[in-house]
């Protein structure tokens, strides 16, 4: 069967974030005469989409090459943090992970403010207790509330960090050094993806 399509490219802002990466990961789960891979997902100001094993199955659709995921968020955007676990009622739905935590996936560009360096992170699995729980005890404080909560009680009312204008304004801000980064690149390098190795 021929494929109509070439190359498919997956974006959307905040709730729109959440449902393309579900989205890319149903796609890049599609045999690859139907969808030419890798499915390109680019996600904006997302929040939290699944716990632990959708982190897996996600990982494991990048390392077989069928999906490339950037994950934008900026710094005290607190869409991005929420929500932290499952809270569906058991009475409504007896086999849902009740309570799992959430975890992100995909490689995250975080936009920082200013003239501040971006950052550029991935959930690496890691082997050894000590060692995964010291990345998670890491990662799980950078993207708490406690680290993104805004101090100035103007912002409170007025969300600015969520705004695709502020995203905008810092991705102009670091226009230079972004448009040297290639989404495949940053998946060929060990330091930022590791061995890519599925954690089930």
């Amino acid at each position: 069967m021929f494929s109509l399509f070439l190359q498919l490219y997956v974006t959307g802002h905040s709730l729109g974030a959440a449902l393309a990466t579900l989205f890319a990961f149903q796609a890049a789960a599609e045999p690859d005469f139907m969808i030419p891979k890798p499915v390109s997902l680019f996600s904006v100001a997302g929040p939290y989409v699944g716990d632990i094993s959708f982190r897996s199955a996600h990982q494991l659709l990048e390392s077989l090459g069928k999906l490339r995921h950037l994950r934008i968020t900026n710094h005290k955007d607190l869409v991005t943090t929420v929500p932290k676990m499952s809270f569906c009622w058991k009475w409504w739905d007896p086999i849902s992970h009740v309570g799992a935590l959430f975890k992100h996936a995909g490689v995250n560009l975080r936009l920082l403010e200013g003239s501040a360096p971006f950052e550029v992170a991935f959930p690496m699995v890691r082997t050894g207790y000590f060692s995964s729980t010291v990345d998670e005890l890491v990662r799980g404080w950078d993207q708490s509330l406690f680290t993104n909560f805004s101090w100035n009680p103007t912002d409170l009312w007025k969300w600015p960090y969520h705004s695709l204008r502020e995203y905008s304004k810092r991705t102009e801000e670091h226009k230079a050094s972004l448009s040297m980064l290639y989404l495949n690149d940053l998946y060929s390098q060990a330091d930022i993806v590791g061995q890519l190795v599925p954690q089930f």
